[in-house]
């Protein structure tokens, strides 16, 4: 949204100033402003997804990553992804004073009126929005699709083409892969995983369990999101300045040197990133729960299913570049990993209890 982006300014601002300014008041562009708002809604975002879900998606949307994808860099990201992360919230609560969404529901339920903010012609202005503009814009926007598809009708009919194949193109469309994170034929147990119940967002947006498709789209979504997150903390870490000390190595048998602690900016990309493996639990036992109800049927719910080690992928992942965790074993009344309490010890620098040690050497 923003084309003059790069790696020393970000909305027509310097990177450099806002990085040492930290109270500096910083301001969206009205694109960017417009283009996370209908992120929100397109998405139907809860307040906990708003960090992770889709994130890259609207990065690239307003150009705060490059066309490619890859980072402009690590002062860049330090002062725009906080920002980001605030004005989202921002936003979210907007809707929620409007009525839009419950504050903190988990079952992601909506009001229909707020798709009229998806209309291509709303101004993006969120001191104008309400559920009679909201209303208004979608009964517009309705209207302009029925005339599109009359005109469409009309000149297929004219042209002798199938009605079927110009109008419908979906129905051609290769069917989507199966999951690439778990297999179909492998069935998972009740104590894998976090519990979440999904909505299907695609149907009514009621109170619905979500479809195996869209749960695992949100699953490869979140494994981009934990890269992404890996990297921008290696970043953080070796990407310093000549003049900023360096981490060394813990486990380099030097004696000679002692262990540079982590800044705050480091403990929070590492509370951050526990978060999003929260999520993806979560996610996990969502995905286990849709299995089951296609392959048994509603009234199996209660049944014993074998029981595999859902989860450990993505602890391993975070162990990747950490010196040591201690993982905390205990289990809450759903039986997954008590992530949580572990990302909030790694932000203020408690020492993590547990049973359990992983050394990276």
């Amino acid at each position: 949204m923003c084309p003059t982006n790069d790696e020393e300014h970000i909305c027509d601002q310097s990177v450099t100033y806002l990085a040492k300014a930290e109270t500096t008041n910083f301001r969206f562009g009205a694109s960017c402003k417009k283009a996370m708002m209908r992120h929100i809604i397109a998405n139907r975002l809860t307040m906990s997804e708003l960090k992770w879900k889709k994130q890259d998606e609207l990065m690239l949307e307003m150009r705060y990553v490059r066309p490619d994808g890859s980072s402009w860099g690590a002062a860049f990201d330090r002062v725009a992804l906080p920002r980001i992360k605030a004005a989202l919230q921002s936003r979210r609560r907007i809707l929620v004073n409007l009525g839009a969404t419950p504050e903190n529901s988990s079952t992601g339920e909506w009001a229909p009126w707020v798709d009229g903010f998806l209309h291509p012609d709303w101004s993006g202005v969120a001191a104008n929005m309400s559920r009679e503009v909201g209303q208004s814009l979608l009964e517009d926007w309705k209207k302009k699709k029925q005339e599109k598809k009359k005109k469409q009708e009309k000149k297929n009919k004219k042209q002798g083409t199938d009605d079927n194949v110009n109008c419908h193109p979906n129905k051609l469309a290769a069917p989507r892969p199966s999951s690439a994170i778990i297999d179909p034929s492998f069935v998972l147990g009740p104590d894998d995983s976090v519990s979440m119940v999904g909505v299907n967002q695609r149907c009514s947006r009621g109170i619905h369990a979500r479809s195996v498709e869209e749960i695992e789209q949100d699953l490869f979504d979140g494994a981009r999101q934990l890269f992404q997150a890996t990297l921008r903390l290696d970043r953080l870490r070796y990407d310093t300045p000549p003049s900023l000390p360096r981490p060394v190595d813990a486990h380099n048998g030097d004696t000679d040197e002692q262990e540079v602690e982590d800044t705050e900016e480091i403990k929070f990309e590492r509370a951050e990133r526990w978060h999003v493996v929260r999520h993806l639990i979560c996610l996990e036992r969502e995905l286990d729960d849709a299995w089951r109800r296609q392959l048994f049927g509603k009234g199996h719910e209660d049944m014993e299913m074998p029981s595999g080690i859902v989860g450990m992928l993505w602890l391993n992942f975070l162990g990747a570049d950490e010196d040591c965790f201690l993982l905390s074993l205990i289990r809450e009344d759903f039986g997954g990993f008590d992530v949580e309490s572990v990302a909030a010890r790694v932000y203020v620098g408690f020492p993590l209890t547990g049973e359990l040690v992983r050394t990276v050497g």
